[in-house]
């Protein structure tokens, strides 16, 4: 989700996600070079910000989980691997990123992001 959140920003609304003040972009060169947190992958990223950005994303992921009650098991009821999350509509969740300003610490406390990630999800499932 880390890779793909600025590209998510960029297809959702105009401008640029690397001059958000709180947003560190790579232009010493055209590779990539800030690690992704929790070291998940050995891909490296273009821009380096914080997590608040994301967090709700990730946690809305869980819309798109279900309980098998016969194999009491949680299963993907689809799979995120599967998604091209760029053809999502993220303009509403990037709009209301614009309202505070940009700030992460408010996008990764704020209740309204969540729900706002959660329905984007459930338009998938």
């Amino acid at each position: 989700m880390y890779l793909k959140f600025p590209d998510l920003y960029h297809a959702a609304a105009p401008g640029k996600f690397g001059r958000i003040k709180s947003v560190s972009i790579n232009r010493e060169s055209r590779v990539p070079y800030y690690k992704v947190p929790y070291y998940t992958t050995e891909e490296k990223s273009d821009y380096q910000y914080s997590f608040g950005f994301f967090y709700p994303l990730v946690c809305g992921l869980t819309n798109l989980m279900e309980i098998d009650k016969v194999n009491e098991i949680i299963k993907w009821r689809v799979n995120p691997n599967e998604l091209i999350l760029t053809d999502l509509d993220w303009s509403q969740y990037v709009n209301i990123i614009k309202l505070v300003n940009f700030d992460p610490q408010k996008i990764g406390k704020g209740e309204v992001f969540y729900k706002e990630a959660e329905a984007t999800f459930n338009k998938v499932a």
